[in-house]
C-alpha cells in the first residue's frame, strides 16, 4: 500500500483552487458580456434617436422639439454613463480571475513537474534495485557453481 505524498494532497487542492477560478472567470465573462450588451442596446438606442432628428431637423425643427431632443439625448447620456462604469469593473474583475486562473494552472504545471521528478527518481531507485538483485543472484549462481 503506497502511501500518500504531501506533493499529491497540495496538487489536488491547487486543481480544485484552478477549477474554482475557471468557474468564477466564467461568470465574470458571463457578467461582461450582459454589461457590453446593455450598454450597446443603450448606445444605438442614442444613434437610432440622433439620426430620426437630424433626418427630421431637415424639416425645420420648433424650439420645443430641439430642446426635448437635446434632453432626452441628456437623459440617455446619463443612462449611458452608469453601464460604462459597470463594463469597465466587469471587465476589472474578468482580468482579475483570468490572472487568478492563470496563477493556478501555473502551479498546477510547477507541481505535475516536481510529481514527474519524484516518479523518475522512485523509477530510478526501483531499477538500481532490481539491478542490485540481479547482480546478488548472479553472484549467488556462480559461487554454487563453483561449489559443485
Amino acid at each position: 500500500m503506497s502511501k500518500r505524498l504531501p506533493l499529491a494532497v497540495v496538487m489536488e487542492l491547487t486543481r480544485k483552487q484552478a477549477d474554482e477560478a475557471a468557474a468564477a472567470l466564467g461568470g465574470l465573462r458571463q457578467k461582461e458580456q450582459a454589461a457590453e450588451k446593455t450598454l450597446e442596446m443603450l448606445e444605438t438606442c442614442r444613434r437610432d434617436y440622433h439620426e430620426r432628428f437630424a433626418r427630421s431637423s431637415q424639416d425645420g425643427l420648433r424650439n420645443e422639439q430641439w430642446r426635448n431632443y437635446h434632453e432626452f439625448i441628456g437623459k440617455l447620456d446619463t443612462a449611458i454613463a452608469q453601464p460604462k462604469e459597470v463594463l469597465e469593473q466587469c471587465r476589472l474583475q474578468t482580468h482579475a480571475g483570468l490572472r487568478r486562473w492563470q496563477e493556478c494552472r501555473t502551479k498546477l504545471k510547477s507541481f505535475d513537474v516536481l510529481r514527474e521528478r519524484h516518479q523518475r527518481g522512485e523509477l530510478q531507485v526501483e531499477i538500481r534495485r532490481e539491478q542490485r538483485e540481479q547482480d546478488e543472484q548472479s553472484v549467488n549462481v556462480a559461487a554454487r557453481r563453483e561449489l559443485n
